[in-house]
């Protein structure tokens, strides 16, 4: 990839809407965040059921308000933090995956082009959410799988 390819997807990037750039970067993020628990139970097993409590956590509606925007911000302080084992793995994951040339390659499909070029473009929001579901559970049911070959290998 060259420069002006990284250059236009970031100018096409820029053209979405501020909700249309917010919608990738969390998808992105929501992404990346299942495959490091997907990974993180090949690596560990053990911690299996520490990594699909926070999922649960994290994807279920808490009746704590803002109990959800806690346990991001406690993932993002945990991940800034250097000397705590596994944060340059998940600060480094984060960083690459909320790159605008990252993002707009990686979602193009679900970006729609404005009909005139005045308007910014805009993000196929229901789409998008149904991708990011089915790719978090299928990295979850790959984690369950590894946790359980684990446990039974015991």
């Amino acid at each position: 990839m060259g420069s002006a390819y990284d250059e236009s997807l970031t100018a096409r990037f820029n053209r979405l809407s501020f909700w249309g750039r917010n919608s990738l970067r969390s998808a992105a993020l929501a992404e990346s965040l299942s495959g490091m628990v997907r990974d993180g139970t090949k690596k560990r097993p053990w911690l299996y059921p520490f990594f699909m409590t926070y999922l649960v956590c994290l994807t279920t509606p808490l009746p704590v308000p803002g109990g959800s925007t806690v346990l991001v911000a406690l993932t993002g302080l945990y991940a800034a933090i250097p000397i705590l084992p596994g944060s340059k793995a998940l600060r480094s994951s984060f960083a690459a995956a909320v790159r605008p040339p990252v993002l707009v390659e990686n979602y193009a499909d679900f970006i729609r082009p404005s009909a005139d070029r005045s308007r910014a473009d805009s993000v196929r929001a229901l789409a998008l959410g149904w991708r990011v579901t089915c790719r978090g559970a299928a990295d979850m049911w790959q984690s369950t799988r590894t946790a359980f070959a684990a446990l039974r290998a015991i």
